[in-house]
């Protein structure tokens, strides 16, 4: 990430103030795109032709492209970093005034029945909104595209500060097919052929790693009786293990909306507890599930946790609409959280 000229004390900035194209300010890697006196937008761009951009607008004038961007939020008389969304798709918090960031929000992607894992859909292009009435949120829309066969021009996204303990995305675009598309159904069985959205951070042990754990509310298993069975609901837990395989030893669907990669102590560094709160499509049509790689690298994302669309059809054709997508992406302090099921 680029050096940030932004990121201490700045002056009162008073009413609102913008920075169009004709009056960018460029610090080192960094340049200013947005600045309200409570938001700040930074651009970076790595001179690499061969990096992802995303096309950048504030109130339709464009920008330009750069591979990240950053959000800074005024925070008790400075400006800390809580938001990087990277070209690449990427969508990091980090909780003010000291968090820093750690693993990452990644959309929608799935396994194709002939070609294996296709690419999640990522930023293209972002309009970031003015807002001089509600200084709460900063609002952008966009678009979104894996490149191949899937693309959303409807993206709308809200980045909220609620509290000293949250970062808080709420995204919502309507996918549809690019090309012709066939949902591999044996991937669909291991609840991983169309996963909504996905969490991806890091953990080889409890002294080096940005995550440890996932926590689910899920379905635990049948209690039967005289009259017959009904399942039980619980929330199950992993702990990571720097190994290679499932967390879960089954696709777990879902008996609420959220989905939570766990940072349950401060330490090593305070990285922040993840979760997704999935509100289209219904959670009744969701699981969760996750996967592990070993790694001696600490800056690799060897763990994912990921919610899957289990009752997503098993082709689109060229046009036709996918899916309307709407998720809440939260960010928050490390915490412990209670489990009625832990498993190995």
């Amino acid at each position: 990430m680029g050096k940030n000229c932004l990121t201490g004390r700045l002056p009162a900035l008073g009413a609102f103030v913008l920075f169009l194209s004709a009056v960018v300010v460029s610090c080192s890697a960094d340049t200013v795109l947005y600045n309200d006196g409570v938001w700040i937008v930074n651009g970076i761009d790595q001179a690499d032709s061969n990096l992802n951009h995303i096309a950048v607008s504030v109130n339709d004038a464009p920008l330009g492209s750069f591979t990240e961007l950053t959000v800074l939020y005024s925070f008790a008389g400075a400006f800390p970093l809580v938001y990087s969304m990277q070209a690449d798709g990427a969508l990091s918090p980090a909780v003010p005034p000291t968090g820093v960031l750690g693993g990452a929000f990644h959309l929608t992607g799935y396994w194709d029945c002939f070609a294996g894992q296709q690419p999640e859909v990522r930023i293209i292009s972002l309009n970031i909104q003015p807002n001089t009435k509600n200084f709460k949120y900063l609002r952008f829309n966009g678009a979104l595209s894996n490149g191949t066969s899937l693309q959303a021009t409807d993206l709308t996204m809200k980045l909220y500060i609620p509290d000293n303990s949250s970062v808080r995305m709420d995204v919502s675009y309507t996918l549809y097919a690019m090309s012709n598309i066939c949902v591999d159904q044996s991937r669909q069985q291991t609840g991983e052929g169309f996963q909504v959205a996905r969490i991806a951070s890091n953990y080889i042990s409890d002294e080096i790693m940005d995550n440890d754990g996932m926590n689910v509310k899920g379905f635990l298993g049948p209690n039967c009786g005289c009259c017959g069975c009904n399942w039980s609901k619980g929330y199950i837990c992993a702990n990571f293990v720097d190994e290679t395989g499932y967390l879960l030893p089954y696709f777990a669907w879902m008996a609420n909306s959220q989905l939570l990669m766990l940072h349950a102590l401060p330490g090593p560094q305070n990285t922040p507890a993840l979760s997704i709160g999935i509100k289209k499509p219904g959670r009744s049509q969701c699981g969760a599930q996750g996967y592990t790689v070993f790694t001696t690298d600490p800056s690799e994302d060897n763990v994912d946790l990921w919610i899957n669309w289990g009752k997503a059809n098993s082709q689109y054709s060229p046009g036709q609409k996918v899916q309307k997508i709407k998720l809440n992406l939260v960010g928050e302090l490390p915490q412990a959280v209670s489990c009625d099921l832990v498993v190995p």
